[in-house]
């Protein structure tokens, strides 16, 4: 989602992730936001621009993999999520764009079920 939103503030950040059920618990997943974003920032995974956040692309990026068989055959893998924090292991995801896609939807169906 940050990477959609190109920047923007926690609180734009909490409101496009969580549905709002009042006040207080907007400002609580905006802490719980700003304090992951402030340990991505240590990582130099985000850069910082006032209250605009920008992915580091440097440091967190999307690749398309190949596996390289032996016999002369290239395998696509897909997509790689490839991080790498300041001073810590290179991580790496395989990302399925349909299965993220359900996922959120499935997500965001059942809180919206929940507030029924």
């Amino acid at each position: 989602s940050l990477m959609e939103l190109g920047g923007g503030t926690t609180t734009e950040l909490a409101k496009s992730l969580f549905p709002c059920i009042d006040e207080y618990k907007l400002k609580k997943d905006e802490n719980k936001i700003r304090y992951r974003l402030n340990r991505m920032l240590k990582k130099d995974l985000l850069e910082r621009n006032s209250y605009n956040y920008k992915v580091n692309v440097e440091r967190v990026f999307l690749t398309d993999a190949v596996l390289q068989l032996g016999i002369g055959v290239d395998v696509s893998m897909g997509m790689i999520l490839v991080i790498y924090p300041e001073g810590e292991e290179l991580l790496m995801r395989q990302i399925s764009f349909e299965e993220i896609h359900k996922n959120s939807n499935q997500i965001f169906g059942e809180r919206i079920n929940k507030k029924d």
